[in-house]
């Protein structure tokens, strides 16, 4: 599996955070937030999104946005008109990701519409206190208007990207579940598959310690062997248990005399893929059938006997710990909902008008 992020949906992830960091560009005031206007199309218009004029000043702060984005991606940009890819210039992929986010806008109140999905009572509250949030890091109110107002934002602007992507959160929990919990392990299997996901428990007995400098050094090799020693007593008794209480036994084990720090953070146990543990450990799990105890695995952590588990979607992967709520189901819902937008996208009617083509993000991002 692979996680696919659109820009669009990236940008409406992280715009709150953009309207203070990012530099100072226009937006211009969406009339009602979350719902289409007709209207006849201005000098200044860009492009239309089901039928909703884009103008200058809209696409401008997220021309800036995006701008930025690239930056940090791959270091300042000398020229904006050379290839980032073949036929494709850097401004040529900062236009259309712009414009992407007012597709994906577009797409997001569709699907509301299609899921009869609307801002309740409550939704509206929480939205509301986000802004009083956000205002509360000033003396008053005024100060936060005029804080926005310096980066070229307004209020109705920031409330209107809040519901965009608030309502986008309704769409992802009304399909999966807050946490992807609609999502069947049947089906999750299906999405992993191919993608060499093990998951496994370990007695680890270190064979490193530190010394007086706190730096990390071997062990003597009779203490090495004393380790060792110990590892093949536990692992006797593993193998004289009745095949149906070895998992259990293993448990009781592990937590009396594993020396692994970070079992006590993953009691469920390593849920990884190649590359994310040393290979001694991958390779010997790999080897194992599920409850299967592996030979004592030496690496340069130590002794490891392993046990290979069935894979329990609602551990988090190695590769994102730290962020408690990115449970291997969470994933395959997130990758799921992000194919969806795409397919959403694709009916939104979008035309993009003659001077978009014309216009330069210089012209877009020049001020006065």
């Amino acid at each position: 599996m692979k996680k696919q992020k659109i820009m669009a949906l990236l940008l409406a992830g992280y715009m709150v955070f953009a309207l203070c960091a990012c530099g100072s560009q226009t937006f211009s005031n969406p009339k009602q937030p979350l719902e289409q206007t007709e209207g006849e199309v201005a000098e200044d218009g860009i492009a239309l999104v089901n039928g909703r004029r884009i103008t200058k000043e809209d696409f401008s702060y997220f021309i800036g946005y995006y701008m930025n984005y690239v930056k940090e991606s791959y270091g300042e940009v000398e020229d904006w008109t050379a290839e980032i890819a073949e036929g494709k210039t850097y401004g040529d992929y900062v236009k259309e990701a712009a414009l992407d986010w007012f597709v994906y806008a577009a797409a997001m109140i569709q699907q509301a519409e299609r899921s009869n999905i609307t801002l309740n009572e409550e939704d509206k509250t929480y939205l509301a206190n986000q802004w009083e949030e956000f205002v509360s890091g000033y003396d008053d109110e005024a100060s936060a208007l005029a804080a926005l107002e310096e980066y070229s934002c307004t209020k109705e602007l920031y409330q209107y990207i809040l519901e965009v992507q608030y309502l986008g959160e309704k769409i992802f929990n009304n399909l999966y579940g807050e946490n992807g919990q609609a999502l069947s392990d049947e089906q999750c299997a299906a999405m992993v598959e191919g993608d060499g996901y093990l998951m496994a428990k370990h007695i680890l007995l270190q064979t490193q310690t530190q010394n007086e400098n706190g730096e990390t050094v071997d062990m003597s090799e009779e203490e090495k062997a004393e380790k060792h020693a110990k590892l093949e007593k536990i692992k006797e008794q593993l193998e004289a248990a009745e095949p149906d209480e070895r998992a259990k036994l293993f448990d009781e084990l592990m937590l009396e005399y594993s020396e692994d720090p970070g079992s006590t953070n993953s009691p469920e146990g390593y849920l990884f893929q190649e590359g994310n543990m040393v290979t001694e450990f991958y390779e010997g799990t790999l080897a194992l059938e599920e409850y299967e105890i592996s030979e004592i695995v030496v690496t340069s952590y130590g002794y490891h006997l392993i046990e290979r588990i069935p894979i329990n979607y609602d551990v988090v992967p190695s590769s994102y710990y730290g962020y408690d709520y990115l449970t291997l189901r969470y994933l395959c819902a997130d990758e799921a909902y992000n194919s969806s937008i795409n397919s959403w996208m694709e009916r939104v009617e979008t035309e993009k008008l003659p001077s978009y083509e014309s216009v330069t993000i210089e012209d877009l991002t020049a001020k006065g």
